[in-house]
């Protein structure tokens, strides 16, 4: 479950999500980081504020769904199994559905292509048949990437909201899966299907990110809190920039409330190099300094702006890197206890 620090930094956002009350809401992809997140979230909300929505997560593995949100986190909700593989379904009518159905680590396929491009269109089509189906209009946020813009430039500070200038046709089945994703999304909410966004998310770092797939920051907190020396097996020179995840659910839940169609980001604004992260987060654990291993690799820059989703919606990131992880490691110690 979430920290202590973590359920008053979402109370301290000034929200309540009362108008979640009498709800139903769907997430696609519940049992990921975001997805968790999300739903511990409105428990805690509703918990503190006294409202209540039906939440039904849809899954290809109903059993781990259960075991990891209800029995381990204790969360009251619906789980539904279906994989998307084998084709888009008729999901139940919702008010509300968030779509976070594409595999983003090799334990859920992200390394099969077929699975990563045909699971996540089919679950973007999936939802579009349930508005058509029931006409009710429901809210969406389509939980699309930074990855669509195509490569940053090093020098650039930081990527502006715009339209997607690339097209669906690159060797990554995860980028061609979140263009035809928010192609198809926009064309329903055009034709007053839906209402919808597609925020493109960045990076970040706290709890339930793992510290064993291709996550740059997973990986140092591993070797910190192992006493390692940090490896930086990219390039040191590599920019990037990390939200906490408290901040992120409020700005998707916000969103969630009133999606409005606009070219969006979420992430933090501010970089850090990879080299001045491995040393913050030595620091902070083993102490052991930094060994750099990928020199000769091509350094990249992945950093956002925010300006149009903070203008249009109010908010403001809460938590610096510090912190976060300061609180992501308080958890992992407490998990490690429990």
């Amino acid at each position: 479950m979430l920290i202590e620090r973590d359920v008053e930094s979402l109370f301290a956002s000034g929200y309540t999500f009362q108008e979640f009350d009498g709800s139903t809401i769907t997430i696609l992809g519940g049992t990921g980081f975001i997805g968790q997140w999300l739903i511990q979230a409105l428990h805690e909300f509703g918990s503190n504020f006294g409202f209540s929505a039906e939440i039904t997560v849809v899954t290809r593995d109903a059993r781990n769904a259960h075991r990891m949100l209800v029995e381990e986190l204790g969360l009251k909700l619906k789980i539904t199994e279906y994989d998307f593989m084998s084709g888009s379904t008729d999901l139940e009518k919702s008010d509300f559905f968030i779509n976070g159905a594409t595999p983003s680590k090799k334990r859920t396929g992200l390394q099969n292509t077929d699975s990563v491009y045909t699971s996540s269109v089919n679950a973007t089509h999936s939802i579009v048949r349930s508005a058509i189906k029931y006409g009710n209009t429901p809210n969406v946020v389509n939980l699309s990437s930074g990855i669509v813009y195509g490569s940053q430039e090093l020098s650039e500070r930081n990527q502006i909201e715009k339209s997607i200038s690339i097209t669906s046709n690159s060797p990554s089945a995860y980028l061609n899966a979140k263009i035809d994703s928010e192609l198809i999304f926009s064309e329903a909410a055009v034709a007053g299907l839906i209402n919808c966004i597609s925020p493109r998310l960045y990076a970040f770092a706290g709890p339930g990110i793992v510290l064993d797939e291709h996550f740059a920051v997973g990986n140092f907190l591993r070797d910190g809190t192992e006493g390692k020396q940090i490896a930086i097996n990219g390039n040191s020179s590599t920019m990037r920039s990390y939200m906490y995840p408290t901040d992120l659910t409020v700005w998707i839940l916000t969103a969630l409330l009133k999606p409005k169609n606009l070219n969006v980001n979420i992430g933090s604004e501010i970089p850090i190099s990879m080299l001045d992260l491995a040393n913050l987060i030595s620091d902070m654990t083993s102490k052991k300094g930094v060994k750099i291993l990928g020199d000769d690799k091509v350094a990249s820059n992945y950093v956002p702006s925010t300006l149009c989703f903070r203008q249009n919606y109010g908010v403001s990131e809460q938590i610096d890197l510090s912190n976060g992880l300061e609180r992501w490691i308080e958890w992992l110690i407490k998990s490690e206890i429990t």
